[in-house]
């Protein structure tokens, strides 16, 4: 049996960081918007899986998605897995100095990146929030 509550929960906070994170391009903190688009994507594939009545663990969106292929969720074949692979890539360097020889995060991150990053996680958010809709309509 699925979580509708706690499924609804973590898409809530999803969207609450895709602002987040729109309003961070503006402030050219690219680094921070590459980080809150793989939040963005994290939430919503745990909303998806709460939703089938899975407990989510970790942060690998990769890994998250192999717990949606495994419960046979009928959106598997939508779901962009290009963008859960290029997403994770940003899970750690865009927030530890050490990441990197020299420099912080902030000095390597450009628009481009953060454009594409809040892109693949847009594409992930809006499919979590159609699936979790039909299931409520349904």
């Amino acid at each position: 049996m699925g979580n509708s509550e706690e499924a609804a929960r973590w898409l809530k906070q999803a969207r609450i960081d895709f602002e987040s994170a729109e309003n961070n391009l503006g402030f050219k903190s690219y680094e921070l918007v590459c980080f809150l688009s793989h939040q963005i994507a994290e939430k919503s594939l745990k909303a998806l899986l709460y939703s089938i009545g899975l407990r989510p663990f970790g942060h690998s969106l990769r890994d998250l998605l192999n717990q949606i292929i495994k419960n046979k969720m009928q959106l598997t074949l939508e779901i962009p897995v290009e963008c859960a692979i290029e997403l994770d890539k940003h899970y750690i360097p865009t927030r530890y100095p050490d990441a990197f020889v020299s420099g912080i995060p902030h000095e390597y991150y450009t628009e481009k990146n953060a454009k594409d990053c809040l892109n693949w996680s847009k594409k992930i958010l809006n499919l979590a929030k159609n699936y979790l809709k039909n299931i409520k309509e349904n």
